[in-house]
């Protein structure tokens, strides 16, 4: 009766701690999204040099006509909007840029003038908000996990460095082009952070989990394709 009473008390003793973990993970993550509200002000001043928030860029409207054209059935594009990165075939123009960046707009489908509006730099700061706001969750995820005294002093650093380096900086130019490549890497961003959760969460790799690495691969697959392989097989892997 006695080792039963110790183990039960030791039980609920690793419950609580794990409970206590979850809290401050979550915790951690709301803090370490923080950072994000200057860091998308940066990153807007960055995309806006030489021009406003919706200044054209070269064949900055061909996702506005895609998502025009694919609302009616239709998978070709306009020839004007795409210019020479067009592919002729049977009379029609196609672009190989991926349908998600037209997805994106049709939160704006409602506005009189969408047509004629270039959102390439906003559509380029959505996409590397939602990139960098998975980052933070990831690092905030493994600093918490390692629970040392040293893991609190370097996360800011941490955090520090992802804001203001790599993929957020490097591709962070306003154009179509990188708008997709910005959007892949969003979906691959969230791909690692759910893998992070699964790897350090109590309880693994959870078939809802997996469904939204499948869902994040697939959506990258909208974006560009080498990505969205590189998940694929990743996914793979860790089934």
């Amino acid at each position: 009766n006695r080792n039963f009473t110790l183990s039960a008390q030791a039980g609920r003793m690793a419950t609580q701690d794990v409970s206590t973990t979850a809290r401050r993970s979550g915790a951690g993550g709301n803090a370490a999204l923080i950072w994000l509200v200057p860091a998308i002000f940066y990153y807007g001043v960055l995309l806006c040099v030489g021009g406003g928030l919706f200044a054209p860029v070269r064949n900055g409207l061909v996702f506005n006509d895609m998502l025009l054209h694919l609302l009616h059935g239709r998978f070709d594009v306009d020839p004007a909007s795409i210019g020479e990165e067009g592919y002729l075939r049977d009379g029609a123009v196609y672009a190989y840029f991926g349908i998600l960046p037209a997805l994106f707009r049709l939160i704006f489908l409602p506005f009189t003038d969408f047509a004629s509006t270039d959102f390439t730099r906003l559509g380029c700061l959505a996409a590397v908000a939602l990139m960098t706001a998975f980052k933070l969750l990831t690092a905030s995820a493994v600093a918490r996990r390692v629970g040392t005294e040293r893991a609190p002093a370097l996360l800011p650093l941490m955090l520090a460095a992802i804001l203001m380096s790599g993929a957020q900086i490097e591709f962070l130019r306003p154009s179509i082009f990188q708008e997709v490549a910005l959007w892949a890497a969003a979906c691959a961003a969230a791909f690692v952070y759910l893998v992070v959760r699964g790897w350090l969460g109590e309880a693994g790799f959870t078939p809802r989990l997996m469904v939204a690495m499948a869902f994040a691969a697939g959506l990258c697959l909208l974006a560009r394709v080498s990505t969205a392989l590189g998940l694929y097989l990743a996914f793979s892997g860790l089934w």
